[in-house]
């Protein structure tokens, strides 16, 4: 599997992985690039995280509504992709810009399918190359979404 992409409609790949998306194997729509990758293999920065996780005051019930997202994204599969900026020399890194908390509830999701002996879900993302102000676009994302 080259750079995540999953071209075996969504199914996963030799791996053992599995693309948290219900089918569709990789897309592209509107010059939009679709890769289903490990929650690992996305970086994270704090700038694009608006409502951050935080390891040293974990909350009960945020702990929970993760689970319940990542069992939810495990049966039904991921409604909305999360958004990626490639970063590197090579551009074949990424850097979550919206998505997080799908990210963490993915991960989460990975954390009790190894201990059951099963494969890795992956994460649907978008690959965002239209420049512009990431920032925004995320903080507007989660103002909608809340509203």
């Amino acid at each position: 599997m080259e750079n995540g992409k999953v071209g075996n409609g969504g199914n996963g790949g030799n791996d053992g992985t599995v693309a948290a998306n219900g089918g569709g194997g990789e897309v592209m729509r509107h010059g939009a690039e679709v890769l289903f990758l490990l929650p690992q293999e996305i970086e994270t920065s704090e700038i694009y995280n608006v409502r951050r996780w935080r390891s040293d005051s974990v909350d009960e019930r945020e702990v929970k509504e993760l689970e319940l997202l990542g069992a939810c994204i495990e049966r039904d599969g991921q409604i909305d992709a999360g958004v990626v900026i490639a970063v590197g020399e090579t551009g074949d890194q990424y850097l979550l810009t919206q998505g997080h908390r799908r990210r963490r509830a993915i991960t989460m999701a990975n954390e009790r399918r190894t201990a059951e002996g099963k494969g890795q879900l992956r994460m649907r993302v978008v690959v965002d190359r239209s420049g512009g102000d990431h920032l925004r676009k995320a903080a507007v994302g989660n103002l909608q979404r809340k509203n």
